[in-house]
């Protein structure tokens, strides 16, 4: 009969935990929208226009999402507001290829590199330091 290999005893005691780095629960990941918008534009927008003053902040109530697309149609055109997104504007056409130290004759072919002429017979060469 074998017998069954034991743990040593530095084995078997728990080894103490190391506290890994977690973001504190007071950090926020995100930023809420308003917070956002309040920072960047100085904007309230959970702040009701009318109800509110400089001294106090009403907050505003949500009644309702609409996410109908006919029925917030329906309300924009009651509005006097466009119902639809503006047209895209076409793309802009594309700027004329430029032509840096291209080694190309006039009907696009490649050209020699030894036929074509150059200040320095050989660019890639360095003088001593």
């Amino acid at each position: 009969m074998s017998e069954i290999p034991q743990p040593l005893e530095a084995e078997t005691k728990p080894t103490p935990r190391v506290e890994q780095d977690k973001p504190s629960p007071a950090r926020r990941r995100r930023v809420p929208w308003a917070q956002l918008l309040r920072r960047l534009v100085h904007v309230d927008a959970l702040a009701c226009p009318r109800c509110s003053t400089s001294a106090q902040t009403v907050p505003m109530v949500v009644l309702a999402f609409l996410t109908d697309p006919k029925v917030v149609g329906k309300i924009l055109r009651h509005l006097g507001l466009a119902a639809t997104p503006p047209a895209l504007s076409p793309a802009r056409p594309s700027d004329p290829p430029m032509g840096f130290l291209l080694e190309t004759d006039g009907g696009g072919m490649d050209v020699d590199p030894g036929a074509v002429e150059s200040a320095d017979p050989d660019p890639w060469a360095r003088p001593p330091p």
